[in-house]
This record gives structure tokens, sequence and C-alpha cells, in this order.
């Protein structure tokens, strides 16, 4: 096993965010403007651009269920010595997978 090294201090992006944990860059932008979501708050501004702590990041995200790829799965364990949270689930959703919005549904929810 190879030792993985996290720079916490590390500044990044709403970009680096998505990139890093597997999502778009709107769902880092709609976990920002969630109250409820807790998403950390921006470490500095540079005018309009915002930047923040990885490991505030990666805290906020593993403790949440909002790591996506292996690459930040390893970056949680070697930062924090646990495992994250395991994917958050699609909410609504009897399976805890996103629906599928191409398949019409009726009244009843069927399919």
């Amino acid at each position: 096993m190879t030792d993985v090294r996290v720079d916490l201090d590390e500044m990044i992006t709403v970009d680096d965010i998505a990139e890093r944990l597997g999502v778009s860059v709107a769902t880092v932008r709609m976990w920002r403007n969630r109250t409820h979501t807790e998403f950390p708050e921006p470490f500095k501004r540079f005018g309009v651009t915002m930047v923040w702590r990885w490991g505030d990041v990666l805290r906020w995200a593993g403790q949440h269920g909002r790591i996506r790829t292996s690459t930040a799965r390893a970056n949680y364990q070697a930062a924090f010595g646990s495992s994250p949270a395991p994917p958050a689930k699609y909410p609504g959703s009897q399976d805890g997978t996103r629906p599928d919005f191409s398949k019409p549904v009726d009244a009843d929810g069927a399919s």
C-alpha cells in the first residue's frame, strides 16, 4: 500500500471541489446555497472567486456521504483515519438510486 499524503490546507475552487468529489460544478453550487447541508464557508474571497481549504471540504464531504471518487475516499482515510460515510442516497427513491426521469410515471408512482 502506498502512503497517501494529503495537503489539508491546499486552497481549492468550486471547479476543483467538483472534480475531486466526482460531481458537477452545479452540484457544488447547490450544496453551497442550501443552508441545511452545512457546507463549509469559503476560506477567502478574491473578488468573485472563492477558495476553500481542501481539508474543510473533504471532512464535510466524508461526513455527509458526498465522496464519489476513490481518490477522495483514500484522501479522507489518510487524513482522518476512518472511512467516509457511504454515498448519500437520492431523496425520495425507494432503493437510493436516482430515478429515471425519462420514463413516464402514473399518478400511483408506477412506471
